[in-house]
């Protein structure tokens, strides 16, 4: 099933499919839920099992989960964190795994990639995955709109994995001593353009050049002042003058480790592109990186051959880690 109305959601269901190896019998609801997708993919074995209108809402998601509940082996989803809740509401008895196409993904129900998300359904189809709890987190909404990331835990779900492959959620600690990554970043800034991503380490370095913006926004500035707030993919062009520089700032997820395309989805292949492997600047306190197992990243069109086996990862005034890619 799929988001309604999410391209993205379309993108990355297409994503998936195309990496599956085993062949399957689909029940989906119709439309944009899910048959469009499988359509398109070619994809004839589809059955439908709930009948969607055209703009789908949640209680159109609690309704499918609870069909596929009685006739299904594996619930998947596109979406984010909000769409996990949704089935979660439905409380169903079979495993759930997410393909990551949301903005908001704490939750431990999501795959790393959709190349991922193929791989262990088709472990699970060959009986070598496991049956694991996982934890649905969601963002307090009310809290994100006056800028603070409060992630409650809403339940547990089934799900699948695999001893080889990570599958963990989001450890969300206390705050962090941020004071001397940001007091090196603005030490050492040039007149390049600076993409700031999102959370609290990446927002220390704005507050400390005197810049107020949302912890959920990626920020574009330039010496010291600030562009273009909450920037998208189609500001590249309009802001970024060719003959300039681009460097990106970004910090990971604690327990995830993603550092690229997991809340800063704004930043796309053509910005990573144009910066480079070495303007894309990581920054972390030790105490988060001590909760991750390694860096990822999942950005649609960049691949490990990129960034390599290893980043290097500021965590302080003049010092570094390298820390090695998932």
């Amino acid at each position: 099933m799929e988001n309604d109305g999410d391209n993205y959601s379309a993108q990355r269901s297409h994503k998936f499919l195309e990496n599956l190896n085993r062949y399957y019998t689909f029940c989906t609801a119709s439309g944009k839920m899910g048959e469009d997708v499988l359509k398109e993919a070619s994809f004839d074995n589809v059955e439908i099992i709930y009948n969607a209108p055209e703009h789908s809402n949640k209680e159109d998601t609690v309704n499918f989960v609870r069909e596929a509940d009685k006739k299904c082996d594996i619930i998947l989803f596109a979406g984010g964190d909000g769409t996990a809740v949704d089935i979660l509401n439905a409380n169903p008895h079979i495993p759930v795994l997410g393909i990551p196409s949301g903005m908001k993904m704490y939750s431990s129900i999501f795959a790393m990639n959709p190349e991922e998300a193929a791989s262990l359904l088709d472990d699970f189809d060959r009986g070598k995955a496991i049956v694991v709890e996982s934890i649905v987190e969601d963002a307090d909404e009310e809290k994100m709109i006056r800028g603070e990331l409060i992630i409650k835990t809403r339940g547990k779900l089934k799900s699948i994995g695999s001893a080889d492959q990570y599958h963990n959620p989001k450890i969300v600690t206390q705050e962090w001593a941020e004071d001397s990554i940001s007091e090196f970043i603005t030490d050492t800034m040039d007149s390049s353009y600076y993409l700031i991503g999102t959370g609290s380490t990446c927002k220390s370095i704005m507050d400390r050049l005197g810049i107020k913006t949302s912890i959920f926004s990626v920020d574009l500035i330039r010496n010291g002042k600030i562009l273009k707030s909450n920037y998208y993919p189609q500001d590249l062009d309009e802001y970024i003058k060719e003959d300039a520089g681009l460097k990106i700032i970004v910090s990971p997820y604690a327990g995830s480790g993603f550092f690229l395309g997991r809340g800063n989805r704004q930043i796309d292949e053509r910005a990573v592109r144009r910066a480079g492997k070495g303007n894309i600047i990581v920054v972390s306190s030790e105490q988060k990186l001590s909760s991750i197992r390694g860096l990822a990243f999942d950005v649609d069109g960049i691949d490990h051959s990129f960034f390599g086996k290893y980043m290097k990862v500021i965590v302080g005034y003049e010092r570094f880690k390298m820390i090695p890619l998932l």
